[in-house]
């Protein structure tokens, strides 16, 4: 059974220890594959599928991290990378590319889908800032949980759990249970649970990061927009309805407010919302509020755009 839904204003306790989370990790439920399309902009930590398949309309392979298979200006400018490893002797990557390079280098075999390639790299990174900053730095907590999002989008669920910990340990030792970072990491826990079909500990970790976000930011603020963007899609896995769309509609305030009625975020809200109608059978709604999504992604992103273009397939099909 679902935990009960937090009032606007509740602030849930933080857990007594991040090992609290660990006894979540193990999830009776099969894992839940929905593909979807990048979003409009870059996202600080990884979307699960069900977010990207609720908001952004499309179907074309990507990445599980929510960006599209790609490389930065600046690798696309310098062509394809090559990164290989040897055994047998004591080369190291950073021999190669230098250490300030590295991550760049990770993230943008990363995003060509080049996993295997690119969590060398990280690896290689975490052991150097391991040995030259210790076990207890934030640089340290930023390679474990580069290495967890690595893992993630090779859907190595349990290994990536276990570097997610790791990085939120020393956040909230460094930062303490409260800061953004502390939150971001709790964000990819959730994430991980959700994929591995743990929605009651998924909702259990969104409503402490939504008790962070309050906490940090206040009630009229993109990223409390993203935690109710997050728990409505959550709820839209299990069928709960009703409740996803209290959600939403909290997260389309939030937008309206902070980014404008004719924001390309405005309109994925308005998109997932009817989506939730058109699953309920309210058909006069679920075309209404299409509609909606349709008008502001025709002004904002233009007629051709896909999401434009699957909005407008999805409302046509209500018509139909």
């Amino acid at each position: 059974m679902m935990s009960a839904m937090p009032a606007r204003d509740a602030v849930v306790p933080p857990p007594k220890a991040p090992e609290d989370l660990m006894e979540l990790t193990t999830s009776p439920f099969g894992r839940r594959a929905m593909l979807g399309r990048k979003p409009m902009y870059e996202k600080k930590d990884i979307m699960t599928r069900s977010v990207r398949n609720i908001l952004f309309a499309g179907n074309e392979d990507l990445d599980t991290s929510g960006r599209s298979v790609g490389l930065d200006s600046s690798a696309r400018t310098s062509g394809d990378l090559d990164i290989s490893t040897r055994s047998g002797d004591n080369f190291s990557i950073l021999e190669t590319v230098g250490e300030n390079d590295i991550a760049d280098t990770a993230d943008s075999l990363r995003e060509q889908g080049r996993y295997e390639e690119a969590l060398v790299l990280y690896k290689e990174a975490l052991d150097q800032k391991l040995e030259t900053k210790g076990k207890n730095h934030r640089d340290t907590a930023e390679a474990y949980f580069k290495v967890a999002n690595v893992l993630f989008s090779q859907e190595k669920y349990d290994e990536a759990m276990d570097n997610y910990q790791k990085a939120l340990k020393i956040r909230i030792k460094v930062h303490g249970w409260d800061h953004e970072s502390t939150a971001d990491t709790y964000n990819s826990i959730a994430n991980v649970l959700q994929n591995q079909g743990n929605f009651e500990g998924a909702m259990r970790v969104h409503q402490l990061i939504l008790s962070i976000r309050l906490k940090k930011v206040g009630r009229e603020h993109p990223d409390l927009a993203d935690s109710y963007t997050n728990m409505a899609c959550l709820l839209c896995d299990q069928h709960e309805y009703a409740e996803a769309l209290v959600m939403f509609q909290r997260a389309l305030g939030i937008r309206i407010s902070t980014v404008g009625p004719d924001h390309a975020d405005t309109a994925a809200t308005h998109h997932g919302m009817a989506t939730v109608y058109k699953e309920q059978s309210k058909i006069d709604q679920a075309r209404t509020t299409y509609k909606k999504a349709l008008d502001i992604r025709q002004k904002c992103l233009g007629a051709d755009h896909e999401d434009t273009i699957k909005t407008q397939k999805l409302l046509d099909e209500l018509a139909a």
